[in-house]
């Protein structure tokens, strides 16, 4: 991602290699990582999201949720092609944020 001044700023998912997504869905994984989760809203990342590409959040919403089922799709990839058992906690992470992206968007409320 890149701030209004030019800087570069890096960040990385663990579903990046998974991923062939438009640049709202790094995004709404950003918002939802490091703001929605930390229960801190709005945040500098959120304010800079806004101010550099335009207001998303008619699509944050909505591909929060699809973030969340996505990596519960690549748990059981893991499990059932590599035989990798990840933790139930893991599992109840996802949904825990794919409800979180639902009240978002029943509420109506902004994301920013």
């Amino acid at each position: 991602m890149f701030t209004p001044d030019g800087d570069v700023v890096l960040f990385d998912f663990e579903a990046s290699a998974h991923t062939f997504a438009p640049p709202s869905w790094d995004f709404a994984f950003l918002i939802q990582r490091f703001c929605l989760a930390q229960g801190r809203m709005p945040t500098p990342f959120t304010a800079l999201i806004q101010e550099t590409f335009g207001d998303l959040t008619a699509e944050i919403a909505e591909i929060m949720k699809q973030i969340a089922w996505h990596l519960v799709v690549i748990l059981v990839d893991q499990r059932t092609r590599m035989d990798v058992i990840a933790p139930s906690l893991e599992y109840n992470k996802f949904v825990k944020l794919e409800r979180q992206a639902s009240q978002w968007a029943s509420n109506s409320q902004p994301v920013y």
